[in-house]
Parts: C-alpha cells; sequence; structure tokens
C-alpha cells in the first residue's frame, strides 16, 4: 500500500525515484516517495514518477502507479503519446496503459499500435458498449498484429461484448466492422457463419471488410462458405495472403467440390510462393484425404 501523505519534495528527494535506473546503482522503487511524488503534482515531480514505475514498478504497485497517475494532471497526454515510440517498451506499455485509463479517444490510435496489451483493451471493455466500439473505430487497420490481437481480446469477453460485436460488422466505419468480422471468426456458431458469409458476398461492402470476412470464414472451416472460398482462390482483387487462407480452409475443410479452382490456381502457376504451396497443400490434402 501507498502511504497517502504528500508533502513537498526537494530534488534530492525527487532524484532517489530515478536511482534505480542507474544500471551501475540499482535501487528499489520506494512507494513512498511516488506517493508524495503524485500528490506534489508538479510537472517533474510526476514524469519523475513515471520514469521510475517505467523501469521499476511491479504487479500491485505499477497497478496503483496507474490508476493514481490516470487521475492525476498530468504527465500530460501530450508526454504519454510521445513515451509510445519506439513501440513495445516498457515505457510505450506504462504510457498506453495511463492514456487508456484515462479514456482518451483523440490518439488511442496510436496507443493501440504502440502497445497491444490486454490492459489496454479492457480499459475500453469495461466502460460498456461505447467504450467497444471507440476501441474498433480506432484500431490501425494497417496493424493486423492489433487487429488480431483486439478480436482475440473481444472473443474472450463474449459475455460483455457479443451484442455490440454483432452491431459493428454492419457499422459504416471502416476498422469497427473488420474487427468486428475478425472477432466473429472467432465464434463457431451458425450465425456467425451466416453473418460472415453475408458480408464476403456483399459486392457493396468494402473489399478489405469482405477479406477479413473471408479469412474469417477459412478459419472456421465453415463448409457451408466453401463456394465462396474456391470463388475467391480466382478473384486477383483480393490479395493473396487472404486467397492463401482460403486455399487453407478449404483444405481443412476437405471438400471435393473445391478441388477444379485449386487445380486451376496450382496449374496457373501463381508467383506468390506462399499462396501456391498453401493451394498445393490443400490439393493434396482434398485428393489424398491425409490431413495435414
Amino acid at each position: 500500500m501507498m502511504s497517502r501523505h504528500p508533502t513537498t519534495l526537494d530534488s534530492m528527494q525527487l532524484d532517489k525515484l530515478y536511482a534505480h535506473l542507474d544500471p551501475e546503482c540499482p535501487a528499489p522503487l520506494q512507494m513512498d516517495l511516488v506517493d508524495q511524488a503524485i500528490g506534489l503534482g508538479t510537472r517533474r515531480a510526476l514524469e519523475a514518477v513515471f520514469d521510475a514505475a517505467a523501469e521499476g514498478a511491479r504487479g500491485d504497485d505499477r497497478d496503483a502507479i496507474i490508476a493514481r497517475l490516470a487521475a492525476a494532471p498530468g504527465p500530460s497526454a501530450s508526454y504519454l503519446i510521445a513515451q509510445l515510440a519506439p513501440r513495445d517498451t516498457p515505457a510505450a506499455r506504462l504510457a498506453a496503459e495511463i492514456l487508456a485509463r484515462r479514456g482518451i479517444t483523440r490518439g488511442l490510435g496510436d496507443v493501440i499500435d504502440a502497445c497491444g496489451s490486454p490492459q489496454v483493451y479492457e480499459a475500453y471493455v469495461a466502460r460498456g458498449p461505447r467504450g467497444i466500439r471507440t476501441l474498433c473505430q480506432a484500431v490501425p487497420l494497417p496493424n493486423l498484429e492489433r487487429i488480431a490481437q483486439l478480436a482475440a481480446h473481444l472473443a474472450s469477453r463474449r459475455r460483455v461484448t457479443e451484442a455490440t460485436v454483432r452491431e459493428l460488422l454492419d457499422e459504416p466505419h471502416l476498422a469497427a466492422s473488420v474487427v468486428a468480422a475478425a472477432t466473429l471468426g472467432q465464434w463457431d456458431e451458425p450465425w456467425s457463419v451466416e453473418a460472415l458469409m453475408t458480408v464476403a458476398a456483399d459486392a457493396a461492402r468494402p473489399r478489405r471488410l469482405r477479406d477479413e470476412a473471408l479469412e474469417a470464414l477459412a478459419h472456421l472451416q465453415a463448409p457451408e462458405a466453401g463456394e465462396l472460398l474456391a470463388a475467391a482462390l480466382d478473384d486477383e482483387t483480393i490479395v493473396e495472403h487472404v486467397r492463401a487462407m482460403c486455399a487453407n480452409g478449404l483444405g481443412l475443410i476437405g471438400n471435393t467440390a473445391a478441388l477444379p479452382a485449386l487445380r486451376a490456381l496450382v496449374e496457373r502457376g501463381v508467383k506468390d510462393a506462399f499462396l501456391r504451396e498453401c493451394a498445393e497443400d490443400a490439393l493434396r490434402s482434398i485428393e489424398t484425404g491425409e490431413e495435414w
């Protein structure tokens, strides 16, 4: 537990917060000084707490500091956002979690891009449908890793996310609908398959969303989607990675109706090595009946 006795800290006391940052002379983080610095509330004091916590705080102490800094007037959002680079460092993760706890909307994409921690996602999920919607709209579409991480988190919290995820599939905001499709791809239910097939077959929907729906159907190994997955193999408007996932899905489904489409792709000699390999493996699996 941190003490609650904020007093004026002199320079020497603040410097103690940095003591453990010296690799040649590490010192344990002194929580009484942390508490006093937060209570003092000056820019230098709050930034000293942040720097010290990024390197030395663990477990309950770290959670307590995040909660206190999230409620404090500083460090400022601009200071915290500056700590997001480089990605996935202790400072980036701490800054991201503080900003998420504050519930920021502006700059949230940068927060997610820098740190895909469950704590960041959960800070918004805990806010209910509005928080979930804000989170899904902010995810940076080029960052496929973060989309997959967020979808996995939403899927794991199905009881509180399912209704919103269903709504987001028809959300005009592209990022939100893409995350929803990726999340549905982790719930093996007839309604998930039906919804994803509707999206994948709808030429009026954005290509990026349709691709995500196809990949989700391939992941679910949905036999009902076999015709859609086979048609995707010959569609050069679809990126090679998604077409490769469709080939994988067809191989795992094992329906011989997919053989003509797979043979045609292999015989054409596609340039993309991963797509060609996936198609060849799927073709071999279906023809021989062997599992991958």
